[in-house]
């Protein structure tokens, strides 16, 4: 890890190094591709303005939380910032048949992030690893399989002094 102060102009800034692991899973053969929503109602609401992709991931952003860690009177904060990443299938199957199995996919899309750190530049850009929590519920629609993992972790920002 790096010795260089956590504290960014930019609450997303761990948001690219998060995005290139992801997409080391499509170099993989895991996922076909990686992509960004900017809601679950955007593949499966009553009016869905993207058309989903069969093996495709998306990559949700769905949370941010001031937490009570505050020092110089409030100029720099921390925010546990969330993703849910959202996997989805035409063809779904718990049993590995043909291909992967829904179960391996998911657990390789664990693998790549339960526990990272992202750097960037050589910097952290959280105060700790991203942790996974409860995700959305599972959702069958318009013949496709949505299954989400959610991440969760904690950056620090600072105010224009």
């Amino acid at each position: 890890m790096s010795d260089k102060p956590l504290w960014h102009d930019d609450v997303f800034a761990c948001y690219a190094p998060m995005i290139e692991r992801l997409q080391t899973l499509v170099a993989d053969g895991m996922v076909k591709i990686v992509k960004e929503a900017d809601d679950i109602g955007d593949l499966v609401g009553d009016t869905p303005t993207l058309k989903p992709l069969d093996g495709a991931l998306y990559v949700v952003f769905d949370s941010i939380i001031p937490t009570t860690d505050q020092s110089d009177r409030g100029k720099n904060q921390t925010h546990e910032i969330g993703f849910s990443l959202i996997y989805t299938v035409k063809k779904y199957s718990f049993r590995p048949l043909s291909g992967f199995g829904i179960g391996r996919i998911l657990a390789h899309i664990a693998h790549r992030m339960n526990g990272f750190e992202p750097v960037q530049e050589g910097r952290a850009t959280t105060l700790g690893p991203f942790m996974q929590r409860s995700p959305l519920p599972v959702q069958y629609k318009n013949g496709f399989g949505y299954f989400a993992l959610r991440y969760v972790t904690t950056v620090a920002t600072y105010a224009d002094h």
